[in-house]
């Protein structure tokens, strides 16, 4: 093991010995009490032990008399008629000596204990006391008050993907109660629980009742639990729906079932198995009118709060819950009863309209809501910086709690720098109300560095403000963090900059990993998981989803591969869960010592030269550019279908309408278009289900991206016209939808003329050096005078894709440019805005 590693461990059996010890800290010190109830967690009593110790440099110890507490602080259960939620809680104090919080829950209290820390000064910005500050107190009281409070959502929590095991690789599981204890601290949580995919169990708990019934399920038993847990039970059967309803609530029909208080919301989940097979999957039922399997799903959820009705007259807090998902992710054509709770799927796994105009059309139907997101979980974004920005992350969690969500539960990753950061903030927002991002991410950065905080504050924005950071950016990390680290910051913000230097390291050899000019599977995927294993204590990245994702890789790897069996071999090595007698990751030592730290960073000061930062635009820029040059195309014709959510941005400098002309085609087709303005103040969701018509549409001024979701096996097309406006596209349309020269030509007669296809772009003022990424260099790109730049090959991926770079001359920059593909493929610029315009030359 490495000395940073042993440093750590002694930290920790310190901190041990240092709680348990009732933390004498001087001779004469005086003795103050804190009471809690009996069954909170001894881990949480030490936290507050801890905490108020270390502020206050006095003697706290527990009690377990509340009338004791003559002085100090007293945590107590008890419900009261302005509790509204179960974890509101009410807070008085004399200022002096007295601290009490009641709460009807231990999570209310929890939650009021660590709100009033926080607004004493304590700050918990990553989960590791190198990044807690806790301030120096005469006392804990506060200022005289007394105040009755809630969290600001019911539901703030996340949780990483594919999680931390079962503790094989962290025997002490210090990462996971790190993490645990990290979002405690932060107010994170739920006021009551959202279960999942309950059909699976159906099935597996009932599997005599349904063998007697064949026809209750949609296709038979085989007797393999795990095929058979996926089957869809038959909704249309009135006895199958009615046994599975009361299945559903049996717990509630318990004789030891205790209703819960008026405050509390008490559900079990009545969504069914995951995947589809559902009556209207089945080819002898396509042309049936058959209920959309969303009625049949949440008339379902209906009947069970009816029956819920029944026992339970005067208790409306007891209920179902179910995800809007999937095959069921549309509305229903019915409202939902009130004791039925949706957890909305708006940006992910949903082809019925744009996220924000999702949700409105689900605040129409149900009374309760909450959405789950997806927040940059690690096998997408695998732990770098980039993709969704934080302040596109915080209008999508505002906008739906202005439309009545209760809160979101975000599947995220369990990363310091990659996700760690930005969920704090989050959190700001979740526990308290706070959504100024930008002003809690600066007091973050200037208690954090002290002294480097502008150079810190470049860098995450290069991180969180920055949907594409790539490898051509790396360089200007490493500029910004060697700006920061310049001078005497004293030992705990060095080791805050040491642990930056480490993640970019971290992100060097993921970039590296990718470039197929460095060799073999093995070659590449190897030092990254075993950075990995090495960061594993520190919660740089998370770890144990990386290391899985790497074995996961050789696991996958081709048969056909001369080294297949060496790749197999290589999954059994690196996967976190493989016995560590049989691991190759437990005979490597864990920790990355300072002088490796610095070695690597200097090594990455040589390899990563600095470039443009990311440059914006906007339209003003554009239209003061197309006098004389250009002009906007009026009409745009384009066609897709369900594979994927189409869209087209209309930007206009007033208020304006465009007018639409469209053609479906397919069994009972129906597209849904959304509208959703820059600052979410107007999403709008339109249905159409005829074969051809026309509509209008009112966008307000500024950029108005519309989007097309269609249902299975439709097949639209629509010709758009704009008097006033400019069509654009924020992402490559290549993959998105087809183009066309006019509504009547046929669906397969698409186009890439630039007359018809989007094939302009803006160089923003400032650019000197631009790079992209295209498959095969296919790209044709062309200069305001008609050159063509000579590119250079920066890295070479997977699926031929390319990063390539030219440079431009200073008369080039805020310029329109062209550029063109011949075929279907794809590509994306990286440092300047991905925007392509329809625009006509002159």
């Amino acid at each position: 093991m490495s000395a940073s590693y042993f440093h750590k461990k002694a930290i920790y059996s310190v901190t041990i010995l240092f709680l348990c010890c009732g933390i004498l800290l001087t001779a004469g010190a005086q003795s103050y009490s804190l009471f809690t109830p009996p069954d909170l967690s001894k881990e949480l009593q030490q936290d507050f032990i801890y905490l108020l110790s270390q502020s206050t440099r006095e003697n706290w110890q527990i009690t377990t008399d509340d009338k004791k507490v003559k002085k100090g602080i007293v945590l107590k259960i008890a419900n009261r008629p302005e509790f509204t939620t179960k974890e509101s809680f009410h807070l008085q104090t004399d200022g002096n000596k007295i601290l009490i919080i009641s709460s009807a829950s231990n999570e209310g209290l929890i939650f009021g204990f660590y709100k009033h820390l926080r607004l004493l000064g304590f700050k918990f910005y990553l989960p590791d006391e190198l990044y807690t500050i806790i301030p120096s107190l005469a006392h804990p009281f506060g200022t005289k008050r007394i105040i009755t409070d809630q969290p600001f959502l019911q539901i703030r929590d996340f949780f990483g993907t594919g999680g931390l095991g079962s503790g094989n690789s962290d025997p002490d599981k210090s990462v996971e109660k790190a993490w645990r204890l990290w979002k405690t601290r932060n107010g994170f949580g739920s006021a009551y629980q959202l279960a999942g995919h309950r059909g699976e169990n159906f099935i597996l708990e009932n599997k005599k009742q349904l063998k007697q019934n064949p026809q209750w399920l949609v296709s038979p038993l085989t007797n393999n639990d795990h095929a058979d847990q996926a089957i869809k039970l038959n909704y249309l059967n009135k006895n199958a729906l009615n046994f599975y309803v009361d299945w559903t609530i049996a717990s509630f029909t318990r004789k030891d079932y205790k209703t819960p208080p008026p405050n509390f919301t008490d559900l079990v989940s009545i969504e069914p198995s995951d995947g589809g097979g559902f009556l209207n999957n089945l080819p002898a039922n396509a042309k049936k009118q058959l209920p959309s399997i969303s009625d049949q799903v949440y008339g379902a959820a209906n009947l069970a709060a009816e029956k819920l009705d029944q026992l339970f007259p005067n208790h409306p807090n007891i209920g179902v819950n179910l995800y809007a998902y999937s095959s069921h992710a549309e509305p229903p054509s019915f409202e939902l009863h009130p004791r039925v709770f949706v957890q909305i799927i708006p940006y992910q796994y949903q082809n019925i309209a744009f996220g924000p105009s999702f949700v409105k059309l689900w605040a129409a139907k149900a009374k309760r809501f909450s959405l789950y997101d997806y927040f940059k979980y690690t096998d997408s974004q695998f732990d770098l910086p980039g993709g969704i920005t934080l302040d596109e992350t915080i209008k999508r969690l505002v906008h739906s709690v202005q439309n009545g969500s209760e809160g979101t539960l975000y599947e995220t990753s369990l990363s310091k720098f990659a996700t760690g950061i930005p969920l704090w903030v989050i959190g700001r927002y979740m526990a308290d109300g706070n959504s100024d991002w930008q002003k809690n991410l600066d007091v973050l950065i200037q208690d954090l560095y002290p002294g480097s905080q502008q150079h810190i504050k470049e860098l995450f924005n290069l991180f969180y403000a920055n949907p594409s950071f790539t490898v051509n950016q790396l360089g200007n990390a490493v500029d910004l963090l060697q700006k920061a680290t310049t001078g005497t910051k004293g030992k705990l913000i060095d080791s805050r900059l040491s642990e930056l230097k480490q993640y970019l390291q971290f992100i060097h050899l993921v970039y590296q990993s990718r470039d197929l000019k460095n060799g073999s599977p093995d070659q590449r995927l190897l030092p990254v998981a075993q950075y990995a294993w090495q960061l594993y204590e520190t919660r740089i990245v998370h770890s144990y989803r990386i290391m899985q994702l790497v074995s996961y890789a050789f696991l996958n790897s081709n048969q056909a591969e001369q080294k297949f069996q060496f790749y197999q071999q290589l999954h059994r090595d690196w996967f976190p869960e493989t016995p560590k007698q049989k691991a190759a990751w437990n005979k490597i030592d864990q920790g990355v010592p300072r002088a490796e730290t610095e070695k690597n960073f200097e090594l990455l000061k040589g390899l990563y030269k600095t470039s443009v930062s990311p440059l914006s635009y906007n339209f003003n820029d554009v239209l003061r550019e197309m006098p004389g040059k250009y002009k906007a195309s009026k009409t745009i014709v384009l066609g897709g279908n369900s594979n994927a959510r189409g869209y087209v941005g209309i930007y206009t400098e007033k208020p304006s309408t465009v007018k639409i002309k469209y053609v479906l085609t397919g069994e009972a087709p129906k597209v849904t278009i959304s509208t959703v303005d820059k600052n979410y103040s107007a999403p709008s969701a339109i249905t159409i289900d005829k074969t051809s018509g026309e509509m209008s549409l009112k966008l307000p001024a500024g950029e108005t991206t519309v989007f097309m979701n269609a249902k299975a096996g439709t097949t639209y097309r629509m010709e758009i016209k704009t008097e006033n406006g400019i069509f654009f596209f924020d992402g490559a349309p290549r993959g998105i939808m087809a183009f066309y020269k006019k509504l009547s030509d046929p669906y397969e007669a698409y186009t890439y003329d630039p007359h018809f296809y989007p094939s302009h772009l803006f160089m923003p003022k400032g650019i000197t050096t631009v790079s992209y990424k295209a498959q095969l260099n296919t790209l044709q790109i062309t200069s305001p005078t008609g050159t063509k730049p000579v590119t250079r090959l920066l890295q070479k991926e997977a699926g031929d894709f390319e990063t390539r770079e030219f440079d431009i001359k200073e008369t080039e920059a805020g310029k329109i440019w062209k550029v063109l593909i011949p075929g279907n493929f794809n590509y994306s610029m990286l440092n300047i805005p991905n925007r392509y315009l329809l625009l006509e030359e002159k």
